[in-house]
């Protein structure tokens, strides 16, 4: 492990120091290179947006789901059939949805909707500077 460790700190430290040396050099920031990286990264971030609305939209539906298959199933089972693990998994789906209902996903989703809009704007900046 603190093999691993060190390797990937070398080659960190390899990186760091190679970015270090480009930041000395003046560099056109509107270069058709780097308009079309901000393409790319809008367009990530874009997708990395709208993946994570749809896991959390599916998880909390799994979450549901289950939670109710859980409550008709047990309604069948006999009083002296009733499993113990039954109990425990109804438990738990119950604090999965708790936990859902608590989590700050709708923050997060903003701060990612943010960072695309921003980038956006740096898109635009980067088109002036050109023309």
């Amino acid at each position: 492990m603190w093999r691993t460790m060190y390797e990937c700190h070398q080659v960190q430290h390899f990186v760091s120091q190679q970015l270090n040396i480009l930041s000395d050099i003046k560099m056109d920031l509107s270069t058709n290179y780097h308009r079309q990286a901000a393409i790319q990264l809008e367009t990530e971030v874009s997708c990395w947006y709208n993946w994570f609305c749809e896991v959390v939209k599916s998880q909390q539906e799994y979450v549901r789901t289950l939670s109710r298959w859980i409550q008709l199933t047990d309604s069948l089972v006999d009083d002296h059939r009733k499993s113990l693990y039954s109990s425990s998994v109804r438990r738990m789906c119950e604090q999965w949805n708790l936990a859902f209902e608590r989590l700050q996903h709708k923050e997060a989703a903003e701060a990612i909707k943010s960072l695309q809009l921003a980038i956006c704007s740096i898109r635009v900046q980067q088109v002036e500077e050109h023309n």
